[in-house]
């Protein structure tokens, strides 16, 4: 097993920068603790595990395996393991025991593709084992499983495939970008003993140590993005707040009217602890100020968030609006935490995202390559054009539909991706608006005006992306 030792949070985050979306990742605070699960250290606890699971069923009306996802995330020991495929959140899991900032901490690398779908048939046959008291392996037997299959089956450890319909199950889980190592049973015969092996040595890919000289430092630059108790264990509602932030306007147009100035500015909040009470105060100070300068019936849109995260997603803290009956209405959003923490957790590699996008991107230039060689041939025929376009209507359209399926990279590379999805879009745009004008019988005289303006707009988005990947 390939061993790394991090001195830095930034070599952390460089180094694991390939590693987004393609692992899962654990972290223990202490690297001396084997990976065992809660529930195997409790005897008294492992013998009614199936009454606490159906109780929790009947309750939740959730399957079994998310079930005890939910208890494993709220206190309630189970026989999972807690997973993530981000290595931002596995890192804070490293760091957080403050009774073992003497011990090196560890971020295990997990092999993603031995992972199996919670809707499987082994989970399935799994999760009947374990809401069943004194369940025989001859039960679970069926036409298309034998005995033997059966005990293979439930004698496995099992990485869940990271997957919304299981992940999203509990809020915990999406804070933390979480999925689980599911421990299996062990088959003595025809019995189904309760604790399994814990070994596995053959899913770990790498163990990356996380100095404990270091561990205070990089808890403090997880901190600074939201990588805290109160907010992964969803405790920030009740959690201790400062009033201690700067807001820094970082945009603010003015478009002067002839009965009143409408505003649209943004501001940065530096601290993502944030008090709410202490920022509605701000922003009606904000407000007295923006009336005195711009007039009393202003109408005033103001946008606040933390940093580049937020704005990648348009997620901000909160917005306000300008109503006529009152001078504003702040309109908070209530999941800001969620949505900022599942964009961090999910976030592909800066390399895959420019390798989606440039198969994509290099498909789509043959087209606009082909469709503007045509059009610059003086009194080129339009009935070629429309044909040129026709050749590379099916590969354009499948190439933007994939485009649609590409995740999000870090908010840096998002630049990127933005310019790439614009350029794959126009070209798109191009093709469909010319056929279908074309159908519609329209002049030719506006069919090659509409083309040529269409294609200056495909040129100019090639040109910003050009510029873009020359800056990469």
């Amino acid at each position: 097993m390939k061993i790394t030792v991090i001195n830095s949070y930034d070599e952390y985050v460089s180094y694991v920068e390939n590693y987004k979306n393609r692992y899962y990742f654990r972290g223990q605070a202490n690297t001396e603790w084997d990976i065992v699960p809660s529930l195997f250290r409790n005897k008294d606890l492992l013998r009614i595990e199936a009454k606490t699971i159906r109780d929790e069923v009947a309750v939740s009306k959730m399957d079994v395996i998310p079930t005890v996802f939910k208890l494993q995330h709220y206190g309630t020991p189970t026989r999972i393991c807690d997973l993530t495929v981000s290595p931002l959140s596995a890192l804070f899991f490293s760091t957080e025991d403050h009774n073992q900032q003497s011990k090196d901490g560890v971020v295990y690398v997990i092999d993603k593709t031995k992972s199996t779908p919670f809707q499987s048939r082994e989970i399935d046959v799994f999760s009947k084992a374990m809401v069943s008291d004194d369940l025989k392996v001859s039960a679970l037997t069926m036409e298309f499983l034998n005995t033997e299959e059966v005990k293979t089956i439930l004698s496995q450890n099992y990485i869940i495939k990271y997957d919304f319909r299981f992940s999203y199950t509990n809020s915990r889980a999406i804070l933390q970008g979480g999925t689980a190592l599911l421990f299996g049973f062990t088959c003595e015969g025809d019995d189904i003993l309760p604790m399994g092996h814990c070994c596995i040595d053959n899913l770990i890919v790498e163990k990356i140590i996380i100095p404990s000289s270091i561990k205070n430092k990089v808890a403090t630059r997880l901190e600074r993005i939201g990588f805290t108790q109160s907010i992964l264990y969803q405790t920030f509602e009740s959690a201790v707040t400062s009033c201690d932030f700067n807001l820094t306007q970082e945009k603010f147009d003015l478009y002067r009217r002839a009965d009143f100035n409408k505003i649209v500015a943004n501001y940065r909040v530096d601290n993502i602890a944030f008090n709410r009470g202490e920022l509605a105060k701000r922003i009606s100070h904000i407000y007295d100020k923006l009336f005195y300068e711009y007039g009393f019936n202003a109408r005033i849109w103001l946008y606040f968030y933390f940093d580049e995260n937020d704005l990648v997603e348009s997620n901000y803290i909160c917005r306000t609006e300008w109503k006529k009956d009152s001078p504003f209405i702040v309109k908070w959003t209530k999941d800001y935490y969620m949505r900022r923490m599942s964009y961090i957790n999910e976030q592909i590699s800066r390399n895959e995202v420019i390798d989606k996008f440039a198969s994509l991107i290099e498909e789509v230039n043959v087209a606009y390559k082909e469709i503007n060689d045509c059009v610059s041939e003086r009194n080129y025929s339009l009935e070629a054009l429309i044909k040129e376009i026709e050749k590379h209507k099916i590969q354009v359209k499948d190439s933007s539909h994939k485009v649609d399926d590409i995740a999000k990279g870090n908010f840096e590379i998002e630049r990127y991706s933005e310019a790439a999805y614009s350029y794959i879009k126009d070209v798109e745009r191009l093709i469909d608006e010319m056929l279908l004008y074309h159908s519609r019988g329209e002049k030719e005289q506006f069919l090659r005006y509409w083309c040529q303006a269409l294609l200056e707009d495909c040129q100019k988005a090639k040109f910003k992306l050009d510029e873009i990947v020359a800056s990469l």
